[in-house]
């Protein structure tokens, strides 16, 4: 009994970072099937779209540093619960 409730606490974190990595890549997904879009609304030359993605992933990863950072050195369940009445 205690084997399969150690087993079920190891599954907790595994599936957060199963759900935050299918999040990642969805929102890369968006991104790329805006591509047209910001194309033809900001007249960006084809050879330059993969500079929007990049620009987009770097800044996004700049952020979620410094949301880490931030939670390092604050608490971090206050620092969760702000962003979630943000969002």
């Amino acid at each position: 009994m205690v084997t399969m409730t150690r087993q079920r606490a190891g599954m907790i974190p595994l599936l957060v970072i199963a759900t935050a990595q299918l999040m990642l890549v969805l929102d890369d997904s968006i991104v790329n099937i805006a591509l047209p879009s910001i194309q033809r609304e900001l007249g960006v030359p084809a050879e330059n779209l993969p500079w929007v993605v990049n620009a987009y992933i770097l800044a996004f990863g700049a952020l979620l540093l410094l949301g880490g950072r931030i939670g390092d050195l604050r608490d971090t369940v206050a620092l969760c619960s702000s962003v979630s009445w943000s969002s």
